[in-house]
């Protein structure tokens, strides 16, 4: 079963080199990666160490739990997906009071005198591609329901 990835405001793309179950993917890719070769003589090094339970994916993804949870929810196929989706939580856009503990992922916009904080969305979008350096292919934000 394949999802539909309308209803999401922000993909998140994996680069799939970086995704240890792809091959457990609804579409598995046709083609499998190398991990590397050793140099030298394997006898001489004890041979290569498997990595065992090492999920890059699912530690970025908690992460970003961690980060954003309180502006979005993060949906992933634990199971080889290459998509991360993002969806702003209803009240992720909902003006507050100015404080400075609250200005994480957020900016300050005045309106006559008062000041009222926003969530910073390019900020957090470079956030998703910053955090995920090196896991993160791109980040497709959709920008139909909400404004940059």
């Amino acid at each position: 079963m394949r999802p539909p990835l309308d209803p999401y405001d922000v993909l998140i793309h994996l680069s799939p080199k970086q995704v240890p179950l792809l091959s457990q993917a609804v579409d598995p890719p046709h083609a499998t990666f190398s991990r590397g070769i050793l140099a030298g003589r394997v006898a001489n090094t004890g041979g290569a160490l498997p990595v065992i339970d090492f999920n890059p994916v699912t530690h970025y993804l908690a992460e970003l739990r961690d980060a954003f949870g309180d502006l979005a929810l993060f949906f992933y196929d634990p199971y080889g997906g290459t998509v991360i989706a993002v969806l702003w939580k209803p009240k992720a856009f909902t003006p507050l009071p100015f404080k400075t503990s609250q200005m994480v992922a957020r900016r300050v916009e005045v309106s006559g005198e008062e000041a009222h904080t926003v969530p910073n969305v390019e900020a957090i979008l470079e956030d998703f591609r910053v955090m995920g350096q090196g896991l993160v292919k791109s980040v497709e934000p959709r920008t139909e329901k909400w404004v940059v």
